[in-house]
């Protein structure tokens, strides 16, 4: 097994921004205290947001108002022009059924020319008259739709910023995103700051989102496999978890291992905990060590003297852990006879230096 230290780390978390701008009236949130969805934790004021808000819902109502006389006054000059255009179809009937009379009495010669003609001209007129009536009502039709349409996409315009106004208001009550624990309120975050839009306000995280972050020489990270399990040992209670993920970037001379554990660690820790991880390793067949220098400082990259074809010449090594007399010699150097472990772990120079 290898004993490695870690920490309680998340794997992510979420930030809480303000999406309006405002004073802090109330919070109700601290460090490390528990949250859950869609708590009421912050609230902001902005007298503006919430003026824009009134202001925006009276001129809808009132540009529904005003749309819906024009629009009652159309309708009705509409049916206006209908009943006209009914009357005058009833009265051209009327005319015709007169003209075919005169028509046959003027056959018999009871009726003169004159009436006759007198008859058909006011059959035209009739005529004429319901064309330019049936004219006038497409014309009012045309603009009745025309207006309409005009109105809906100002009415569509108006409740689209009103809707925007309702969502900026709702925002000035800030809710908790997800159910877990706080992780940090930020420092500016205090009853009656300023707070912009867009502003961290704190950061929050899951309780499944911890797991345990090992941080180990690239030499030791070589040995861990994905499925590896682990003991961790956190605050005198043993645990088993696993390994799950290994980062391939090495930072700051190290390699970051991560353990999903068998229980939630929200229970029983908290984020940045210090933690013990004995981790189960694969049996090797053949390990190479040298005797631990007194200048060896932990596994990692150094700089020390290899033996080659009886030359002493500067090399790096990568060393691993110990037991205390040996330490491990992780990189295989196949052509190397000897390494010179003596305080000597600086390079000399460039020149190789022969050994008789």
């Amino acid at each position: 097994k290898k004993r490695v230290i870690g920490e309680v780390k998340l794997k992510q978390q979420t930030a809480l921004i303000s999406q309006v701008s405002g004073v802090l009236t109330q919070l109700n949130i601290y460090d490390g205290g528990e949250i859950k969805k869609n708590q009421l934790i912050a609230k902001l004021s902005n007298p503006q947001i919430v003026h824009d808000h009134k202001r925006l819902k009276n001129e809808l109502y009132q540009l529904e108002s005003k749309i819906a006389l024009e629009m009652a006054q159309r309708h009705l000059l509409i049916l206006s022009k209908k009943n006209e255009i009914e009357k005058t179809k009833l009265h051209l009937e009327l005319e015709r059924l007169k003209y075919d009379g005169k028509y046959t009495l003027a056959q018999n010669g009871t009726v003169s020319s004159f009436e006759l003609k007198s008859a058909e001209v006011e059959v035209k007129m009739i005529e004429q008259s319901l064309e330019k009536l049936q004219q006038e009502l497409l014309h009012h039709e045309t603009i009745f739709n025309l207006e309409k349409s005009s109105a809906e996409k100002a009415v569509a315009t108006l409740q689209g910023e009103l809707l925007l106004a309702k969502e900026k208001v709702h925002q000035l009550n800030i809710y908790a995103p997800i159910t877990g624990r706080v992780l940090k309120v930020h420092e500016a975050t205090t009853i009656g700051a300023s707070i912009s839009e867009g502003e961290l306000m704190a950061e929050l995280y899951k309780l499944d989102e911890l797991a345990i972050r090992l941080r180990v020489p690239p030499s030791t990270a070589k040995q861990f496999s994905v499925g590896l399990k682990a003991k961790i040992d956190i605050d005198e209670k043993q645990i088993e978890g696993e390994i799950f993920f290994i980062e391939n970037k090495v930072s700051n001379g190290a390699s970051y291992v991560w353990i999903e554990t068998s229980e939630p660690l929200a229970k029983i820790s908290s984020e940045g905990e210090q933690i013990t991880a004995h981790v189960e390793l694969p049996v090797k067949d053949h390990v190479n060590t040298l005797r631990k220098p007194d200048w060896y400082a932990g596994a990692g990259q150094y700089q020390i003297y290899c033996m080659r074809r009886q030359e002493l010449s500067p090399c790096n090594v990568e060393l691993g852990d110990t037991d205390g007399d040996y330490i491990e010699l992780v990189d295989n150097h196949h052509s190397v006879q000897g390494f010179e472990v003596s305080q000597n772990k600086h390079w000399l120079g460039n020149t190789i230096k022969v050994v008789k």
